[in-house]
């Protein structure tokens, strides 16, 4: 369950970061590229960061099993 916590957080903000990028008129590719090769670089940044720049939203694990194991933690 400490991972799924962690991987919700992580996912979380890279949606949020990648929105940020775009309200500013930063280049999405470059804060991407950028936050990945520092501190907040991840597994989840890596692999789907460069799938959402392309409109590419196939889920790699579906929300509802998510939700079904944050669900647990509480």
């Amino acid at each position: 369950m400490a991972n799924q916590i962690a991987v919700a957080g992580s996912m979380l903000a890279l949606a949020e970061s990648l929105v940020y990028a775009k309200a500013a008129g930063l280049s999405e590719e470059g804060v991407l590229n950028t936050i990945s090769k520092g501190a907040a670089g991840s597994w989840s940044l890596d692999n789907y960061g460069p799938r959402i720049l392309k409109g590419d939203f196939e889920p790699g694990f579906y929300v509802e099993h998510f939700l079904k194991d944050l669900k647990i933690i509480t």
